[in-house]
């Protein structure tokens, strides 16, 4: 998943988004002393007509499953 389809799925403005995951990596620095996100990221390719390279979001298969069954 693409931060562009992040933002389309939590109808956040680009801003408060980013702001979402600073707060989750200062979060998780405290707990863990470290920044451990429940998701992978990695830095995508640029987009052809944008220009814009899209960071790419991903979670494991049994995670996805237990953060679906905590928020709920």
């Amino acid at each position: 998943m693409t931060f562009t389809e992040i933002l389309e799925r939590s109808k956040l403005p680009e801003r408060q988004q980013s702001n979402e995951h600073a707060a989750l990596s200062r979060i998780s620095a405290q707990l863990f002393k470290e920044k451990r996100w429940p998701i992978e990221d990695s830095q995508g390719d640029s987009d052809s007509t944008t220009g814009k390279a899209e960071v790419l979001y991903w979670m494991d298969s049994r995670v996805a499953a237990w953060w679906r069954d905590i928020t709920q």
